[in-house]
C-alpha cells in the first residue's frame, strides 16, 4: 500500500502531481503533511490507503495530523516527536479541532 502523502509513488504524487519528499516524519514533512491535510479538509475528501477517495471529515483530519506525532517518535525520535507534537497542537488550534481529548493524545504520544 502507498502512502498518503509522502514520497514520489503516494496518492497525492499519482492523482495530484504533489507530495511531500523524503521518507518518514519529522517537523518539516510534518508541516507539509498538514499543508495537504489543509487542502483535503477545504475540498471535502482526501484518500484512502489503496488511493481511493474518500470524504475527509474534521474527525479525519484531527486523527491523521496526531498521528503525525507518533510517526516522528518512530521515525526521529523522542525530540522530534516534541517538535511535531507543537505543529500539530498549533494547526489543530488554528483549524479549531483542538479538544481535551486531543490534547490529552498529543501529551501521550510525546510522553511515551
Amino acid at each position: 500500500m502507498p502512502n498518503i502523502y509522502e514520497g514520489e509513488k503516494s496518492c497525492w504524487a499519482r492523482h495530484e502531481k504533489a507530495y511531500v519528499p523524503g521518507s518518514g516524519v519529522d517537523a518539516k514533512s510534518a508541516r507539509g503533511i498538514l499543508a495537504l491535510i489543509e487542502r483535503e479538509l477545504r475540498r471535502g475528501w482526501t484518500y484512502d490507503r489503496s488511493c481511493r477517495r474518500i470524504k475527509m471529515t474534521p474527525a479525519l483530519a484531527k486523527k491523521r495530523a496526531i498521528y503525525l506525532i507518533a510517526l516522528a517518535r518512530k521515525h526521529k525520535g523522542a525530540a522530534e516527536a516534541r517538535r511535531v507534537a507543537e505543529l500539530v497542537h498549533d494547526w489543530l488550534e488554528r483549524h479549531r479541532l483542538l479538544s481535551a481529548t486531543a490534547k490529552r493524545k498529543i501529551a501521550a504520544y510525546v510522553a511515551a
